[in-house]
């Protein structure tokens, strides 16, 4: 369907675990643009529907939230995004939101699936040695209705509330 997914970010993994995770949704991310750059993943990104940010130009930032919304619209695809807007490397809690973030959700009119994800850190810890067991939960789905009248700030504040209690004590 379409819709707009957030989940807070651990670790350069989680993009992967949530496309792998949810491969029957066709989900494209929100992602700054020199990962798109990245040979051979780079163009696996864009072909599944990822959409390059450029962090440093404000315009270009608009623009790249027009395409993602464009491509939920469009029927592209779904599409992911960080709203903490960089791998939060602290070992607790979420950072603070790119509220902008949710723009997309409003402009193309759809529900924003929350999602929180842990353990993906402990995956270049043991990466050859066992395996690492990863958590994606789905923890909302707030109706487009829900927002449609809200402002991307007091969305945030939703998101972020829905976020952190679901993270549990030992992530907060």
């Amino acid at each position: 369907g379409k819709f707009l997914f957030v989940s807070n970010h651990i670790s350069i993994y989680d993009p992967l675990i949530s496309i792998t995770e949810l491969a029957d949704k066709s989900i494209g991310f929100v992602s700054k643009k020199e990962n798109l750059a990245i040979p051979f993943a780079g163009r696996y990104m864009l072909k599944a529907g990822c959409v390059a940010l450029d962090r440093e130009n404000a315009r270009e930032a608009v623009k790249a939230m027009n395409s993602a919304a464009d491509n939920i619209t469009d029927g592209v695809c779904a599409m992911g995004i960080y709203p903490e807007g960089k791998v939060n490397k602290s070992a607790k809690g979420l950072l603070p939101f790119r509220n902008g973030a949710f723009k997309i959700a409003k402009k193309a009119k759809v529900p924003i699936v929350v999602s929180v994800i842990s353990n993906t850190r402990k995956i270049n810890e043991s990466i050859l040695r066992r395996r690492t067991h990863v958590y994606l939960k789905i923890v909302d789905v707030i109706p487009y209705e829900e927002i449609a009248n809200l402002k991307t700030n007091e969305i945030g504040e939703k998101v972020y509330e829905i976020m952190y209690a679901a993270l549990g004590e030992e992530n907060r």
